[in-house]
């Protein structure tokens, strides 16, 4: 498997991301191993960020190339698999959307993440 990163800083992040929320690497994975193909992280952390990103539980891969149809089949298999909070079932933890960036995928774990 492969992975691609947007900018360079980011694999300083994901070994960082490595430490903080080892969970939300294994999740990044999970789909990385579904689609079978290199995935290119775009975001990790955000200082800024009041959300998921500012605290480490929060990263974003690119789903251009991957086809649309395959990737909402894999998320919602993963979602199924990995609920992000069983007592909030309209929060995910695989999330593909747009906020005006272009389409992607999000994801994301709860504050007090566990092992998978």
């Amino acid at each position: 498997m492969v992975i691609k990163w947007k900018e360079d800083c980011l694999k300083t992040e994901w070994i960082e991301l490595l430490l903080k929320n080892p969970r939300l690497v294994f999740l990044a994975l999970e789909f990385a191993n579904a689609i079978g193909q290199a995935i290119t992280v775009t975001s990790i952390f955000r200082r800024s960020d009041n959300g998921v990103h500012g605290y480490w539980r929060g990263i974003d891969l690119s789903v251009r190339g991957f086809g649309l149809s395959r990737v909402e089949e894999i998320v919602e298999r993963l979602n199924a698999r990995y609920p992000y909070d069983p007592k909030r079932k309209k929060m995910v933890t695989y999330l593909l959307h747009d906020v005006g960036f272009g389409l992607h995928l999000h994801i994301q774990t709860m504050t007090e993440a566990k092992e998978a």
